[in-house]
């Protein structure tokens, strides 16, 4: 939303119109871009603004972000993630383009808790905003960042991949009360093998990094 001071009219000279569309096309828009966004918009844009007699434009899109996250996956399963999402216009300067947001980060929270239709794998903890002025070229601009901190449901890796674990590494242990020496090395190399094939289903799920290996 913004206000554009060259299109105010008085409502009672017009039938009483307090709102029109319009198509956004015919007035200046804000150049707003994220700049974490990896891949191209696929999600086509609305085609109309809405414009009101105060001067106020009102824009409503819907957009499908495809955006780069640093990960931090030591603990996984039982991680928790951070990513940000900063919103930033592509030309204009911070004296030229102001970005002002709803600060009430408990009422982002909980619309966007709203908003989700299927959380799958992650679960949304809270979103916080935070306005920072970033240099950009020598010149500097306002900057939205949205903080989104997810944790990773974990049940389906303790369910298919610790217990598992756990359960064969306790018929490691109970192998040393067999007396049979030739049974013992028979049921360790079966065990071994059952692990081995299980940290091979599990690399293929791990998160890929390069610089600290999962404890797990």
């Amino acid at each position: 939303d913004w206000n554009n001071d060259y299109i105010e009219w008085n409502e009672s000279d017009f039938c009483g119109i307090t709102e029109v569309a319009v198509p956004r096309e015919a007035l200046w828009m804000p150049d707003i871009t994220i700049e974490e966004m990896t891949e191209k918009d696929k999600a086509p844009p609305s085609p109309f603004l809405s414009v009101f007699s105060t001067g106020w434009v009102s824009y409503r899109d819907d957009k499908i972000v495809m955006s780069t996250c640093k990960m931090h996956i030591f603990y996984f399963p039982f991680d928790i993630q951070r990513c940000h999402l900063s919103f930033k216009s592509i030309l204009y300067t911070d004296k030229q383009l102001n970005i002002f947001i709803n600060s009430n980060n408990a009422e982002i929270t909980n619309l966007s808790l709203n908003t989700i239709r299927m959380q799958y794998e992650w679960k949304l903890l809270h979103i916080t905003t935070n306005t920072t002025t970033g240099d950009y070229f020598g010149t500097t601009q306002d900057v939205i960042v949205y903080t989104i901190t997810m944790e990773r449901k974990s049940a389906l890796y303790i369910v298919n991949f610790l217990l598992p674990v756990l359960f064969f590494l306790c018929l490691d242990f109970a192998s040393l009360l067999m007396s049979n020496s030739g049974e013992k090395i028979s049921f360790k190399i079966t065990v071994l093998l059952a692990v081995t094939v299980m940290q091979l289903i599990l690399n293929e799920i791990l998160p890929f990094t390069s610089s600290r290996i999962p404890l797990i």
